[in-house]
This record gives C-alpha cells, structure tokens and sequence, in this order.
C-alpha cells in the first residue's frame, strides 16, 4: 500500500508541473502586445476558444438529433428550415472558435478569418429567419400547449371511465392484475371470495404461485408470459387450487394494457368460474365412457356368447343387425336388411313359423324364443335360437327387438348325445348292464329294467326299490364292506368301484360288478349316486380257474425250480471235485494215455457244467425270473474277454477271428456286461463249432444313439457249413437243434440260441440269422444300452510322448486285417504302415533304416505267403544292411507253442493271439516298445499281450517279481503260498503308502494292490504310482472284496490294468498273471506236505472242500489260514462294537471288510454275509440299525471261531 500512496504522489505532481509549465512558460510566437508580459492571458483565451468550439459542436449533435427525431411531427414541417439555418449557425461559430485557439500556436490567421467570415455569413440568414418568424412560432406553440391541455383532460376522462368500466366487470369476473414481471397487484373480491383467500395472502406474490408444481415446471409457462409481455391476449382454460384445497376451474384472458409508449406496463386477466361447467363434462364424459363399456362390454358379451341383437322399425321400416348379428348371419358390413330379407335367411320349412310369431307379437301376444335352421348370407347352414318381442307406443306395435344365436354347435352336441344315449342304451341293454340311482337321503333306489333282471325280480311299475330290500339280496359276509364301499363314497374319499355277491331267491348265488358316482348340492353335501351292475359271474369263474391253474404252474414251477436246484447243487458238488482233482491230477507226471484220459475228463466235466448253466438259465428265463444288471462297463472289457474265451477254440481248428468296431460305437455302455458277452461268445462258439476252415468275423455298428442311450447291432458270420431254411425256422426253438445229424455230430443242448434270443429280446432287441447250406451263417442281434459318463478312449495306460509317432511296420496278407490295426495304431498317435508279405516287408524295412526315422516295430503275421513269419523274421534279424534292427512281435491265431516250436527263444519280442482287441493291441507295441527301450537290446523274448491259456497247469513264472500290497495277515499267506507255487518270488507292503515306497525302489513285474487299507488305500496308491514316468506301465491288478457294481470302473479309473474279487479263485489268478506277465514251463512239483484235516462235521460253518480249494489243495496252508484267523478275530464283534463306541468309525469299517474279505476266503458263507452287511452299513452311512447287525456278526463269528480251533487239536491229535 505504502508503495501504491509513493507512486499515485509521483503521478499527481508530474501533472501540475507539466500543467504549470504549459501556463506559464511561452514557446510559441507573440503575436499581441499583452502576451509579452502575461503568459497566462494566452493559456487562458485558448482555452476558452477550446471549450467554446466543444459545447457549440455538443449542441449541434443534440440539434440533429432533435431534427432526426421530429422531422415528421406537426412543429417540425413548418419550421424545418429555422432549424436548419440555426443548426448551421452552431455548427460555423463552433469551428471559428476552434480556429481561434489554434492561433495561439500557429499563425493561421488567413484560415481562422475564413472561418470568422463564413460564421458572420450564417448569422445574418438566421437572425432574419429568427425576427421574422418569432410571432408565427408563438402562436403555433400556444395553440399546441392548448391542444396539450385537452389532450390531459382527455386522459383523465377515459381513466375514469376505464375504472368504472373494470368495477363493472369486477362484478361479475374473476379479476386480477399483475405486473409485467408477474407480481399481483390488485384481486378483485369476486375472485377472492371463489378461491376463498384475503386480499393480503395474494397481492405482491407472484404469478408463479397461484399455479401447481406441474404448471410451474411446464416449458409453455415462460412461453406463456414472454407472448405477454410481447403484447399479445392469452385465453384458455385454468385450473387454481382454492384456499381448502378445491380445484376451481376459470376460463378467461390474460390482457397486457399499453402505456403511451406503446409497451405493456400491466397485465389484468379476466375469468369466470366454470367448475360447474367442467364438472358437468366430466360427468358426461363419465357417463359416455361408462356407456361406451356398457356397449362394449355386451357386444363383448354378445360375441363371447354368440348372441347378436336385431331391431326393426316399423315407422319407417328400417332394421338393425349388431355386429355379432352380421357375424353370426354372414352379412358384409355394408349390407341393408330388411324384415323380408331377415326371414327369407330362414329354411324354407321355417318361413311361415318366423311370419306366425311375428304377427302373433304384434297383435298383442307374446313373444317368441325357438330354435330353427337358416342358411347365412355366405351359405353356411346353421341352427339358430331366435328370439324376439314386440315393444308398443300408445297401444300400437312402435318395433320389434330380439336377437340371434348360433346354436350350431350345441345341435351337433345334443344330436351326438342323443345317439350315444341311444348307443349307450342298445350297449347296456345287450351287454346285461343294469343303471341304478339311488337317493342318499330318502334311501330309495331306482333300478332300470335290467337291474331288476340282475336280481331275478319282477320290475315296478315307478321302478323304485328300498335301500333295505336291496340289501337283503347281499351275501352276509360282503354286507359289511360294501356299505363302508358306499360311506367312502358318499363322504368323497374314493369312488364306488367294487364287486359283491348276492344270493337270488331261487339260492343261486352270482358276482356283481358295480360302479358309481356321487352327485351334490350347493352345499357340497352329497344327495344321490348313479351307477351301473352287471353280473360278472362267467368271469370271475374264469378266473377262479385260471387262479387255480396258475396256482398249480407256479407249484409245478416251484417243484422245477427246487428240482433244478437240487440236481445243480448234487451235480455241481461231485463235478467240482471233478473239475478240481483232475486240475490237480493233470499237474502231475502221467503217461500220455492217462493224460489223455484225464484231458477228456476234464472237458467232458466242463462241457457238463456248461449244459447245466444252460438248463439253469432257460430255467430262470421261462420263470421270469432272468433280470439284467444295469451297471457302467467297458464294451471294450467285454470284446477283451471274448476274444480270451473263444480265442484257443478257433486256434486249435486254425481259423482266424475279424473284429470290425465301427469308430463312433461308444467305449462306455450302461447295461448288462455279463450277459452280452453270454450271447457274443455262444454264438462264436457255434460259428466255430460249425465251421472246418476259413474265418469268422465280428462286426460292430451303432444304428441308435441318443444322448442317454445307444443302440448297437452285433453281426457274427461264418463259413461253415449254413443252413437250409427249415432248419432256420426251428433253430431258436428249446432243446432243438437244426437236424438230429447235427446233434450226433457236434453235440449240444440245443437251448444256447433260445436263451440268447430272450436274452436279447430282454436287451431291448432281437436276435435273427441269415443262412445258406454250404456258404456259412450271418447271426446279427441289436442290444439297447445306456450312455456312460465316462465314454472315452479304451487305453488302460496313457501313453507317454515320447512313445508318440513311433513307427511300426505291419506285415500280414489280410488287406482287412492292416487296415484294422493301422486305423487303431493311428488313433493311438503311432505311425503305422503295412506290406502284405515278407518280400515287401524286407525292402520296407531297408528303406525306413536309410531314412531318417527307421521303424521301431514289426507286427509279423506267422502264416504268409510262400516266406512265413518266422522265416521273415530270421531274415531280418541276419540283414546287415539294417542300421538298426526292429524289435519284431508275432501275430497268429494259432496256439502259441506251435508257433515257437522253431525259434529261437530270443528272436522273437512278443506274441499276440489273434483276434486282437484295440487295448490289448496298444498294451502289446507300449510294453514292447518300453522293455526294448529299457533293454538296450535287439533280442528279448516277452509276453507283449494278456493270453489266456485254458487251464493253468504247466505254468511256471521263474524269476518273476510280484509286489503284493495287502494288509490281512490270512490273505497274504494265502497269497504267498499260490504266488510261490509257481516260482513267483512276492515282496509284501502291508498299507499304500509301504507299497508306493516299494515300487518306487525295486523292480516289479506286477502289483497285486488290495484296495481297503490302512494309511493310504489302493486307489490312492495307484495314482501316487502312475505319476511316475518309469511305472506307467507297470501292470496294477486290483485284487479285493469290492465286488458291488461300479468298483471294477472304479479301479481302472484310477490306473489298474484288472480286477479280482475276493475271495481268490486259483483258477482266476492263473488266467490274469498269465495275461499281464509272460510264464515259461512249469518246474517239477515240490512233494506237497500233507496235514490231517478235521471232519467236516467239525467245521460246520466253513465249506471245507472249497475252502481247500482255494489253498490249492495245500491242508497245511490251509491249517495256518484257520488258525490265524481264530487268533486275529476271535473278538471281532467286540472290537466292532469298541470301535463304534470310540467314534473310531475309519478302523470299524476297516476290521468289518477284513472280516469279510477273510470269511470268504474261508468259505465261512454265513459270516461272509454278516461282515457284507455290516461293512455295507459303513459304506453307505446306514448307522442306524448298524447294532442288530454287529449282533448278528457275534452270534455267526461264534461257531466259526470254535470251527477254526478244530485245526489245531486235529493236529496236536
């Protein structure tokens, strides 16, 4: 601030300094005497020039602007030129003073004389001017004031005027004034009396609020006030709200009042109060809408109920149809009818009907309401209902209403109940049906005239009956529920359907068949039932018989099917101790003569047990009593043991089985597996039984698939021997063959094709057959299944990357057969490639070595053309000119030993058995191609495929490695005992985890993995194995007491290649150790020690015999396993009962499967199946009635324990 004050001082005195200087100091040239000695003088008079120069050229402006303003008003046009010639004087004296003080500063003399001179010349014109129109302008300006003063008076007169004017309309309007901007200024008391407010609660508010949010918010409101101030009149309707709150309609002006400038100064708005008005619209309005609903709503009506109105005018005979007349008649909308025309619509049989109800309502009468046919202007013929009557004026017929109904339809109806009413009554009448009715308040029936029939009666005059008369004819014992028959009727609980009998008068007892309905009144209360009887005597004698017959079936049925039993159990019992003691005669050194001997007993057993599992299944199916499994499997699994089944047979007689499966057919089915493979392999083994030489094949197609099920048609043919067609037409029927020959010459029951038929119809298909004599047979049968979850590839072990694209050489003559196996090597990610003999397959083979990827494996068929497969393969083995040497892997479908007879032990890799399934296929080149990688080495005899051999004797695994992962002390001697007899040596892992750490450290062969175990349980432990790249495809065979259906599905998902079931058939364990692991020639039995067994009387609840089986005939094994089992489970129940007790729930289920799993082993069958129970009780979480069952397991497990003790007193003994 200091700085600002220091500045502005700074500024003030620089101006009166330089104004001094200007003053007082003289540059300029001295042009009078005065300005010698007073420099101010000379300032002084040229300012005084200056200032008199800009008020002069002020006024002159002003002059013009005057001039411009009233050049065309009465003053100006008389005196223009004084004005002029004054304005022009102004403008000369400003420029001669502005001349004047130039002077001062330059010597401009001549110009300022100029000036002086022309300002003298303006000034003589203008003073004449002035002088002589001085008089003539006074007058004129006080003639104008006078004017003036009238002109005021004028004023003062039309305000009055205009006041008493507004006072009068205030009298009768609703007024209000407002300013421009919207501000009230007066209301008058008309319009404060209607709205009901004072004077002071409106003036000096605004427009804006005496109008509703909704007005105020409106964009026509500023639109509204702008066309005011703009001068223009506003007229509408307005709607204001009352002091209480009242919606007073006004209807008015606005109107903007000019002030003398021609601009609104004010707006007055004049109204009338027009509620009453409004409200009267509206009410009108109201009333038009309610009567415009009313119309629509009977023409609704009207059209809903085919109903349309018609009025005729007889003043001047006009008619009127309505719209749903027109509709109902045809008429276009424009046509005009009259009364002539309206009945000429009528049937010609009608016309003069229509004329006589007509004139019968016009001369006084009543109307008319009928029913009659006419034909509608577009030519349909209806029926309608006509109604009408006659309305009169002054005693004199005035019109005629009525309307018109399309009754149509309910004409078709009545017709069609009449004759169903008559059909009804011919059928009750020829089918001995009696109607009946009664009245539920009264008692009284009425019975029409064959009820009266039914109960040997005479019938009534009024057919009626009492309740109690009827009642009699009730045989006593049917009394008391026939009427709570009819109570639960009557009450609404069920209808009255039932039969009953009554005895007739003559003693004859017969069966009535009665039903009914109940019928009720506004208060839901029943009143009357109708009903129907007829006498179903015949029929109930009918089936009375076929009671009695079916009765003596289902006792002949019952005495077949015990028969049956019991010759299965009596037959089963000495063929097992066949079956079995010839297995173990057979293991022995005989001659060939007894060896023989024994071989034909053998299969001559098998063949036996084979007939009667025939004669047991054709059994069940005849009784019904054949169910399906519905369970999710593997079609491949089925195929896989097909081709182990029927495989041997058809390499014994060298014929070759073709599989085609058609890509799209779904790997995982819902159904019945066991069956399936049941009908496969009856018909294989029939096509091989009836064919000498050639081949069979099998085909697979889907011809349904539905996301939820499938339907696949089998297709087996041959080129045997075929049939004729009558020999066609008998062959499903039972214990039949085609020709006695046959039967002679191949043998058989005669029943496997009539169980295969119903056991596929049972598949939801059938089974049929195309044959010709000499040129084989075509079986093709179509099964339904459902749709897995899990339909995926079948590969039991998931091939590694490494393995990917390698290449694999087929050589086989069969065109089909490459295809095949190059289509399912291609699927698995190989490169596969096929020649048709050794000559093609050697330069192949020179080739791939010379490129850049030779092949890793060769596929050798053994019987080609003119070089074989084994001449082929010791050629390529000698060929120098391979760089590296394939590994090679026959193919035949002949048996095995006779292949190998002339090869050397280590030329070949591998042996597959034709027919040959997808997943064996990859097994064999994944574990070939895995031992020759792991190997090093060209040359090294493996088992590449699961080969099933028919019986286990003569098998010896030397120097083969089992990892068995079990934790049952029984099961693991057991185990190791069988494992041992055939050379195995066993590494044994009590839990899951211990086996992992075990196969994760050695070497193994095969696992035996038991699934329920302590620490980590199998299915874990086989994931934890496949992990491992150097385990893939290490072969895991489940081997437990999980036999429910799903757990097999369950063990492959997880990684096992197989599953066994406890308890361990020996036989079994046989066939899947030599299908995952390759065996040699047994080794000389070690001299069996035998122990003395006790009685079997001793060892009640154990099957002693199939017990001893199970331990390959070995009593001191079998000792051990008993006594074990006495020491381990002698309190089992108790500590099942502990275990639940202590919430140890995991140890309860544990102990309850090793009990089961240990019984079964035994053969304790009773003690099985309370351990099952007990264990599917943990498994599924059913623990409420888990102690009647552990009860159960104490009172079984007793006498077991006891039984078990018997081994070691026998022994001691």
């Amino acid at each position: 601030m200091k700085k600002l004050a220091a500045a502005a001082g700074l500024l003030i005195a620089a101006a009166v300094y330089l104004f001094r200087r200007w003053l007082f100091v003289a540059d300029y040239g001295i042009h009078h005497p005065a300005y010698h000695t007073h420099v101010w003088l000379v300032r002084t008079n040229a300012l005084a020039d200056g200032m008199i120069a800009v008020s002069f050229g002020v006024l002159f402006g002003s002059l013009f602007w005057m001039f411009n303003g009233l050049r065309r008003s009465q003053i100006m046009r008389p005196n223009l030129w004084i004005f002029v010639s004054f304005a022009a004087l102004i403008a000369a004296c400003s420029l001669s003073r502005a001349m004047e003080a130039l002077t001062v500063w330059s010597p401009i003399f001549a110009l300022s004389a100029v000036f002086k001179v022309a300002c003298a010349a303006v000034s003589i014109p203008t003073a004449i001017f002035f002088a002589r129109e001085s008089p003539r302008i006074a007058t004129q300006m006080r003639g104008m004031t006078h004017e003036l003063r009238n002109a005021e008076q004028a004023i003062l007169d039309a305000e009055v005027d205009y006041q008493e004017q507004i006072e009068a309309i205030s009298r009768s309007q609703l007024m209000i004034e407002f300013t421009t901007d919207g501000q009230i200024v007066h209301v008058n008391d008309l319009y404060l009396r209607t709205l009901g407010f004072a004077a002071a609660e409106l003036v000096g508010k605004h427009h804006r609020d005496l109008l509703t949010e909704e007005e105020r918010s409106s964009p026509e409101y500023a639109l509204f006030w702008e066309r005011l101030r703009g001068g223009e009149i506003q007229t509408g309707l307005f709607r204001r709200v009352a002091r209480d709150g009242r919606h007073v309609w006004i209807e008015g002006s606005y109107t903007p009042i000019e002030g003398l400038n021609g601009v609104p100064t004010k707006i007055i708005k004049c109204a009338t109060d027009v509620s009453e008005r409004i409200r009267i619209q509206q009410d009108l309005k109201t009333q038009e809408q309610a009567l415009r609903k009313s119309e629509d709503f009977l023409e609704q009506t009207g059209r809903l109920a085919g109903v349309g109105g018609w009025e005729v005018d007889f003043a001047n005979d006009q008619v009127t149809w309505a719209a749903e007349t027109r509709r109902i008649l045809g008429a276009e909308p424009e046509y005009e009818p009259t009364l002539a025309d309206t009945i000429d619509l009528f049937a010609p049989e009608s016309r003069a009907t229509m004329h006589a109800a007509i004139a019968q309502a016009a001369g006084g009468g009543e109307g008319w309401d009928m029913e009659l046919p006419l034909v509608a202007r577009d030519g349909r013929r209806i029926w309608t209902r006509t109604v009408g009557s006659v309305m009169f004026h002054n005693g004199k017929p005035a019109c005629l209403r009525g309307a018109f109904q399309d009754i149509t339809a309910r004409v078709a109806e009545r017709e069609a109940l009449q004759n169903a009413s008559t059909r009804a009554a011919l059928a009750t009448d020829s089918g001995g049906i009696g109607i009946w009715e009664w009245d539920v308040q009264t008692g009284e029936l009425i019975w029409d005239a064959w009820m009266y029939r039914l109960f040997g009666l005479q019938p009534e005059a009024n057919g009626q009956i009492s309740y109690e008369r009827w009642r009699r004819f009730l045989v006593p014992e049917d009394l008391a529920l026939t009427e709570e028959r009819l109570d639960r009727a009557v009450s609404g609980v069920q209808p009255f359907d039932m039969e009953y009998r009554i005895l007739l008068q003559d003693g004859a007892m017969r069966y009535i068949k009665t039903t009914g309905g109940v019928t009720c009144n506004l208060a839901a209360r029943t009143t009357r039932m109708v009903g129907t009887a007829m006498d179903v005597t015949d029929r109930r004698q009918a089936e009375d018989a076929a009671v009695r017959s079916r009765s003596a079936a289902e006792v002949a049925n019952r005495a077949k099917s015990d028969f049956l039993a019991n010759m299965s159990h009596e037959i089963r019992t000495p063929m097992n101790a066949i079956i079995g003691m010839t297995h173990l005669a057979l293991r022995a050194e005989h001659a060939a003569r007894q060896h023989g001997y024994l071989t034909k007993i053998s299969k001559a057993a098998e063949t036996l047990l084979s007939i009667m599992n025939d004669i047991l299944d054709f059994s069940k199916i005849e009784a019904g009593k054949m169910g399906l499994e519905r369970v999710s499997f593997s079609l491949e699994t089925v195929l896989d043991n097909l081709m182990d089944i029927v495989g041997e047979k058809a390499g014994q007689k060298n014929l070759a089985i073709r599989f085609s499966i058609a890509p799209e057919a779904p790997r995982h089915l819902v159904g019945d597996p066991l069956r399936l493979g049941q009908v496969l392999i009856n018909l294989l083994n029939n096509a091989i039984k009836f064919t000498e030489k050639g081949e069979i094949s099998v085909s697979l197609r889907v011809s349904g698939l539905t996301p939820y099920q499938t339907a696949l048609t089998f297709t087996v043919r041959d080129t045997g021997i075929g049939m004729s067609r009558e020999q066609v037409a008998k062959l499903f029927q039972s214990f039949s063959q085609a020709d006695n020959s046959i039967t002679r010459r191949y043998g058989g029951t005669g029943l496997g094709l009539a169980i295969s038929k119903q056991l596929c119809e049972l598949m939801g298909g059938t089974l049929t057959v195309e044959s010709e004599p000499g040129k084989g047979s075509s079986f093709q049968f179509t099964a339904v299944f459902g749709m897995a979850a899990e339909d995926a590839a079948m590969t039991p072990v998931t091939l590694q990357k490494d393995r990917l694209k390698k290449k694999i050489l087929i050589v086989d003559d069969s065109e089909m057969t490459r295809e095949q196996l190059i289509g399912v090597l291609d699927t698995h990610g190989f490169a596969a490639d096929g020649v048709s003999s050794g000559e093609e397959a050697l330069p192949a083979l020179d080739a791939g070595s010379q490129a850049a990827r030779p092949y890793d494996l060769v596929l050798m068929d053994w019987r080609l053309p003119r070089m074989d497969g084994i001449e082929t393969t010791r050629r390529i083995r000698e060929r120098l000119s391979l760089l590296h040497v394939p590994a090679i892997v026959m193919i035949s479908a002949f048996d095995r030993d006779e292949v190998l007879e002339g090869v050397d032990g280590q030329t070949l890799d591998g042996y597959l058995l034709k027919p040959v399934s997808a997943r064996t296929l990859i097994d064999a080149v994944t574990r070939t191609l895995d031992q020759t990688q792991q190997a090093q080495q060209a040359a090294k005899t493996v088992a590449a495929a699961p080969i099933v051999p028919a019986t286990g004797a003569g098998l010896s695994f030397v120097g083969r490695h089992v990892l068995l992962i079990e934790d049952n002390d029984i099961n693991i001697d057991l185990a190791t005992e069988l494992l041992g007899d055939y050379g195995i040596a066993v590494t044994v892992a009590t839990n899951g985890r211990e086996g992992v750490e075990r196969a994760l450290a050695e070497s193994f062969d095969v696992v035996l993995m038991d699934i329920q175990m302590p620490e980590m349980d199998g299915l874990q432990a086989t994931r934890l194995i496949r992990r491992h790249e150097r385990l893939a495809a290490l072969p895991i065979i489940a081997m437990t007491a999980h036999a429910m259906s799903g757990d097999r599905e369950r063990s492959l998902e997880a990684g096992m290649n197989d599953h066994l079931t406890k308890p361990i058939s020996v036989s079994r364990l046989q066939e899947t150790l030599t299908r995952w692991m390759p065996a040699a020639p047994a080794r000389a039995p070690e001299p069996v020690v035998a122990v003395e067994l006790p009685e079997p009387e001793q060892a009640v609840p154990f099957n002693l015999q199939a017990a001893l089986a199970r331990a390959n005939n070995k009593t001191a094994l079998l000792r051990r396993m008993m006594l074990g089992f006495r020491d381990r489970y002698a309190h089992a129940a108790d500590d099942l009962s502990a275990h639940i007790a202590a919430g140890r729930m995991e140890e309860a289920h544990r102990l309850a499967h090793t009990l089961k799993s240990t019984a079964a082993t035994l053969e304790a069958k009773e003690l099985t199946d309370a351990a099952s129970a007990v264990e599917f009780a943990f498994r599924f979480g059913r623990m409420d009635g888990i102690g009647p069952l552990i009860e159960t397991v104490g009172r079984t497990l007793e006498p077991a324990i006891a039984a078990a003790a018997c081994f070691e007193t026998r022994m001691d003994a």
